[in-house]
């Protein structure tokens, strides 16, 4: 029998944690230099000749040169590591606590889940400082610059853009991360076979011979569950009386991640912000049509409300509004149940401990 875990094995304080990261963060800025040379390069148009490296840098205004925006740089590393390493540290403390585990016997599906969640809070906590870093970064030197300072760099930003010009970029820089951490899904036996951006409502629907796994990326939206339409007028069937009662309707946003067993009716609509329904991936959804599979999601511009959807590796999904199976409803619920969470693997936090 395995004991629970003491407050010593689930890991240090918050605040040490959050201490730790800064810390962490602060030593990684010391190669600032290094990132300001790179992100120059990035920025130097093609077929021109070049316009900038490290020793033109130091021509221009020496050693503060080569250091420019290094104050911004430092913030951001201190705020993205400590938000990275509290976040790592809470969920592993939450895991080892739901499963009644040390830290160590953690499975790796759950370890991988957390490192994600982290990366994600990395750049949602420090996102804005890392727009002023690069424009600084990425500014002219001597009288021909545009920015002061990283103070006037973040003034000019707001009134030109107001707040959404600090989050410019985040979404595609999210789903970067996300891809990057899609290997959970991978090693837990589930397939991303879609991202669809959902428009205004949808009919409802069910799966009658697959389980889905559904994860938000963007926006927000409203989703109901075990409740079929009862009407086909969309309208009606969304915000009259053409549904069924009963059922449970939530609230869905960016991180969100949803089980949906085979043959449960669903439904999202309201999606924010408003945009046409569209599949974004390449191909019929069934699957992404690439031979480069994670360079076609990390082209990908995600706006509106956007979820990808992943099923148990070599099923498909059908989509099902009521009465394919009328009188036929054993096959439905034999789909056996997946061998892992999408997400937590074989941990009993996850639908391994849940699903009887």
């Amino acid at each position: 029998m395995v004991t629970p875990s003491s407050p010593a094995d689930l890991g240090a304080a918050p605040a040490t944690n959050a201490v730790a990261g800064a810390a962490g963060g602060v030593v990684s800025a010391l190669l600032g230099p290094v990132e300001h040379i790179r992100i120059r390069l990035q920025m130097q148009p093609t077929g021109t000749e070049r316009l900038y490296s490290g020793l033109k840098g130091f021509r221009h205004g020496g050693v503060k040169g080569i250091f420019k925006g290094q104050n911004i740089a430092v913030l951001r590393e201190f705020q993205a590591y400590g938000c990275n390493f509290v976040t790592f540290e809470a969920c592993m403390q939450m895991m080892a606590e739901a499963g009644k585990k040390r830290r160590e016997d953690l499975p790796t599906g759950s370890v991988a889940s957390c490192g994600a969640l982290a990366g994600v809070a990395f750049w949602i906590g420090s996102y804005p400082l890392d727009v002023i870093k690069t424009k600084v970064h990425n500014d002219r030197f001597g009288p021909n610059r545009q920015y002061k300072n990283a103070w006037a760099a973040t003034v000019q930003t707001w009134n030109t853009g107001k707040l959404p010009a600090f989050f410019r970029g985040l979404g595609p820089t999210l789903l970067r991360t996300v891809l990057s951490s899609s290997g959970i899904f991978a090693i837990n036996g589930w397939q991303v076979q879609w991202i669809f951006r959902y428009g205004k409502t949808q009919a409802s629907h069910y799966h009658s011979a697959a389980h889905e796994c559904m994860a938000v990326l963007s926006g927000t939206a409203t989703i109901r569950f075990g409740v079929a339409d009862t009407v086909a007028d969309l309208d009606e069937s969304t915000y009259g009386s053409g549904h069924e009662g009963g059922g449970l309707q939530l609230e869905a946003r960016a991180g969100d991640v949803f089980v949906i067993p085979a043959g449960i009716a669903h439904k999202t609509f309201d999606a924010q912000p408003s945009e046409d329904f569209k599949l974004l991936t390449p191909g019929n959804g069934h699957g992404i049509a690439a031979s480069d599979v994670r360079g076609a999601l990390e082209n990908l511009e995600l706006s509106g409300f956007t979820m990808l959807g992943a099923y148990p590796v070599g099923v498909q999904w059908d989509f099902a509004t009521g009465g394919e199976n009328a009188r036929n409803y054993a096959p439905v619920w034999e789909v056996p149940k997946p061998e892992n969470d999408p997400v937590l693997g074989k941990d009993k936090a996850g639908l391994v401990g849940h699903w009887e």
